[in-house]
Protein backbone atom coordinates (compact mmCIF):
# COMPACT_ATOMS: atom_id res chain seq x y z
CA UNK A 1 0.00 0.00 0.00
CA UNK A 2 1.46 3.34 -1.10
CA UNK A 3 -0.08 6.89 0.50
CA UNK A 4 -1.50 9.93 -1.65
CA UNK A 5 -0.05 12.98 0.16
CA UNK A 6 -2.44 15.52 1.06
CA UNK A 7 -5.83 13.54 0.37
CA UNK A 8 -8.38 11.51 2.19
CA UNK A 9 -11.43 9.99 0.82
CA UNK A 10 -13.77 7.22 1.27
CA UNK A 11 -14.47 4.14 -0.82
CA UNK A 12 -17.05 2.51 -2.96
CA UNK A 13 -16.76 -0.33 -5.73
CA UNK A 14 -18.42 0.75 -9.22
CA UNK A 15 -17.90 -0.86 -12.71
CA UNK A 16 -20.18 -0.58 -15.66
CA UNK A 17 -19.95 0.42 -19.11
CA UNK A 18 -20.38 4.08 -19.59
CA UNK A 19 -23.10 3.65 -22.41
CA UNK A 20 -24.53 1.10 -24.34
CA UNK A 21 -22.03 -0.87 -26.48
CA UNK A 22 -19.36 0.49 -24.15
CA UNK A 23 -16.99 -2.57 -23.43
CA UNK A 24 -17.48 -3.67 -19.23
CA UNK A 25 -14.81 -1.19 -17.23
CA UNK A 26 -12.32 -3.04 -14.79
CA UNK A 27 -13.13 -2.71 -11.62
CA UNK A 28 -11.89 0.47 -9.03
CA UNK A 29 -13.14 0.33 -5.41
CA UNK A 30 -13.35 3.59 -2.99
CA UNK A 31 -13.09 2.69 0.83
CA UNK A 32 -13.02 4.85 3.74
CA UNK A 33 -11.94 4.02 7.43
CA UNK A 34 -12.47 5.84 10.30
CA UNK A 35 -9.57 6.37 12.54
CA UNK A 36 -8.42 7.72 15.88
CA UNK A 37 -6.46 10.41 15.48
CA UNK A 38 -3.04 11.23 16.62
CA UNK A 39 -1.42 9.25 15.12
CA UNK A 40 -4.65 7.90 12.90
CA UNK A 41 -4.95 4.31 13.65
CA UNK A 42 -7.14 2.48 11.32
CA UNK A 43 -10.34 1.74 13.68
CA UNK A 44 -14.14 1.61 11.84
CA UNK A 45 -14.86 1.38 8.08
CA UNK A 46 -17.31 3.24 7.09
CA UNK A 47 -20.52 1.60 5.14
CA UNK A 48 -21.38 3.61 1.95
CA UNK A 49 -24.47 5.44 3.05
CA UNK A 50 -23.53 5.43 6.72
CA UNK A 51 -23.88 8.03 9.53
CA UNK A 52 -20.94 8.46 11.67
CA UNK A 53 -21.95 9.68 14.84
CA UNK A 54 -18.77 11.13 15.69
CA UNK A 55 -18.69 15.35 14.85
CA UNK A 56 -15.20 15.64 14.21
CA UNK A 57 -13.90 12.29 12.39
CA UNK A 58 -10.90 11.41 11.20
CA UNK A 59 -11.05 9.23 7.79
CA UNK A 60 -8.31 7.94 5.56
CA UNK A 61 -9.73 6.42 1.76
CA UNK A 62 -8.07 3.80 -0.48
CA UNK A 63 -8.47 3.20 -3.96
CA UNK A 64 -7.80 0.10 -5.32
CA UNK A 65 -7.89 -0.85 -8.85
CA UNK A 66 -7.22 -4.63 -10.94
CA UNK A 67 -5.09 -2.75 -13.42
CA UNK A 68 -2.43 -0.49 -13.84
CA UNK A 69 -3.81 3.19 -14.14
CA UNK A 70 -3.44 6.73 -13.17
CA UNK A 71 -6.34 8.78 -11.96
CA UNK A 72 -8.12 11.20 -9.71
CA UNK A 73 -10.08 11.84 -7.10
CA UNK A 74 -12.55 14.37 -4.97
CA UNK A 75 -14.13 15.02 -1.38
CA UNK A 76 -16.96 16.94 -1.36
CA UNK A 77 -19.25 18.28 1.10
CA UNK A 78 -22.57 20.33 1.84
CA UNK A 79 -21.73 24.24 2.19
CA UNK A 80 -22.44 26.16 5.00
CA UNK A 81 -24.59 28.90 4.96
CA UNK A 82 -24.10 31.71 2.22
CA UNK A 83 -21.78 28.92 0.64
CA UNK A 84 -22.21 27.35 -2.46
CA UNK A 85 -24.30 23.94 -1.81
CA UNK A 86 -21.40 21.64 -2.63
CA UNK A 87 -17.84 22.66 -1.55
CA UNK A 88 -14.73 20.98 -2.60
CA UNK A 89 -12.75 19.94 0.78
CA UNK A 90 -9.76 17.63 -1.05
CA UNK A 91 -8.61 17.17 -4.94
CA UNK A 92 -5.89 15.07 -5.33
CA UNK A 93 -3.10 17.26 -5.60
CA UNK A 94 -2.71 15.55 -9.57
CA UNK A 95 -2.60 11.92 -10.93
CA UNK A 96 -2.19 8.94 -8.78
CA UNK A 97 -1.15 5.84 -9.88
CA UNK A 98 -1.73 2.44 -9.28
CA UNK A 99 1.25 0.08 -10.19
CA UNK A 100 -0.06 -3.19 -9.87
CA UNK A 101 3.63 -4.25 -9.56
CA UNK A 102 4.06 -2.04 -5.74
CA UNK A 103 -0.05 -3.47 -4.72
CA UNK A 104 -2.83 -2.35 -6.28
CA UNK A 105 -4.36 0.81 -3.83
CA UNK A 106 -3.39 4.12 -2.93
CA UNK A 107 -4.27 5.43 0.66
CA UNK A 108 -4.44 8.96 1.34
CA UNK A 109 -2.76 10.49 4.83
CA UNK A 110 -5.87 11.01 7.02
CA UNK A 111 -8.28 13.74 7.43
CA UNK A 112 -10.50 15.61 9.92
CA UNK A 113 -13.90 16.61 8.89
CA UNK A 114 -16.59 18.98 10.66
CA UNK A 115 -20.13 19.73 10.79
CA UNK A 116 -22.48 22.72 9.95
CA UNK A 117 -23.80 25.02 11.99
CA UNK A 118 -26.88 22.35 12.52
CA UNK A 119 -24.28 20.06 13.66
CA UNK A 120 -24.52 17.86 10.43
CA UNK A 121 -23.28 17.12 7.19
CA UNK A 122 -22.75 15.27 4.18
CA UNK A 123 -19.57 13.89 2.24
CA UNK A 124 -19.25 12.57 -1.36
CA UNK A 125 -16.16 11.20 -2.80
CA UNK A 126 -15.38 9.94 -6.16
CA UNK A 127 -12.41 8.60 -8.21
CA UNK A 128 -11.76 8.05 -11.65
CA UNK A 129 -8.96 5.91 -12.79
CA UNK A 130 -7.51 5.45 -16.53
CA UNK A 131 -5.35 2.41 -17.63
CA UNK A 132 -2.98 1.55 -21.29
CA UNK A 133 -5.57 -0.36 -23.03
CA UNK A 134 -8.14 0.82 -24.74
CA UNK A 135 -11.62 0.72 -23.55
CA UNK A 136 -9.31 0.48 -20.00
CA UNK A 137 -11.34 2.96 -17.43
CA UNK A 138 -13.31 2.96 -14.27
CA UNK A 139 -14.95 5.14 -11.92
CA UNK A 140 -15.52 5.04 -8.18
CA UNK A 141 -17.99 6.72 -5.76
CA UNK A 142 -18.44 6.42 -2.19
CA UNK A 143 -21.08 9.05 0.04
CA UNK A 144 -21.68 8.81 3.94
CA UNK A 145 -23.07 12.03 6.37
CA UNK A 146 -21.91 12.73 9.97
CA UNK A 147 -23.62 13.80 13.00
Amino acid sequence: MRCLLGVTLFCIAFAGPAFAGAPASPLVGISVTECSPSPCTPNQPVNFGETINNQTPTITITITSSFNCAGQLALTALGAPGAPPEVGIVTSPGLFTIDLSNGNSVTTLPITLGVLPNGTNAFKISASCNGAINGQFAFGVFEFSIR
